[in-house]
């Protein structure tokens, strides 16, 4: 029956419950350069954002220094990662 609708006791009724969709666990990719994390998350079904900061001296330009959420995180398949990112 529709959602709400008056139904007889003890009558039979459909019920369809849906499957949580498929959770992954949130690799650590800081540390690594641009193009291995977002290979990285990517192949495991998740978006990426990007934050930028300037590279100081010494820091190596296109990587990865920190990650929103955290390595560890179950994240639903789909789900964005924030990525900052050091940039000349």
């Amino acid at each position: 029956p529709p959602a709400r609708a008056a139904q007889k006791q003890g009558a039979a009724a459909q019920i369809t419950v849906a499957a949580a969709p498929p959770r992954v666990s949130v690799p650590d990719v800081t540390g690594l350069d641009l193009e291995s994390s977002v290979t990285t998350l990517s192949g495991l079904g998740l978006q990426i954002a990007f934050r930028d900061r300037t590279a100081r001296a010494g820091q190596r330009p296109d990587t990865i220094v920190s990650q929103d959420p955290p390595a560890r995180t179950p994240l639903t398949r789909g789900g964005i990662v924030t990525l900052t990112v050091l940039r000349r």
